[in-house]
């Protein structure tokens, strides 16, 4: 599997975060985290319970508190940050069995421009 590559990155998405008020410092590159840690292939996880779970491609499945290590944020933090992406219509929160794991899809609108490109 590859590691390293380039993301491509809609700059609608990026305008959209930079023109928005309301956004605090450094929430544009806790949304750059999310971009690079979302799968660019489908992949399949054993969660905490194990169990199989799909998460296809555009999507994630970390907890609150891996999300908040992965921003260096408190859990509270990335919680209203990450439902407020959701509120924006930027990600989307898939109900999951396991309550300890957040799956997130990115809407279609941005996920065609993610890609890993080999270097």
């Amino acid at each position: 599997m590859l590691k390293h590559g380039f993301l491509i990155i809609p700059k609608a998405l990026l305008q959209q975060q930079i023109e928005d008020r309301h956004m605090q410092e450094g929430e544009i590159e806790a949304l750059l985290k999310i971009l690079m840690k979302v799968n660019y292939s489908d992949t399949l996880y054993n969660d905490r319970q194990n169990k199989n779970c799909l998460c296809k491609r555009g999507e994630s499945l970390f907890s609150y508190r891996d999300w908040s290590h992965i921003f260096h944020w408190s859990v509270g933090k990335a919680f209203r940050f990450i439902h407020e992406l959701a509120t924006l219509g930027i990600i989307e929160i898939i109900s999951h069995p396991n309550n300890s794991s957040l799956h997130i899809r990115l809407f279609k609108q941005f996920s065609p421009y993610l890609y890993l490109l080999i270097k």
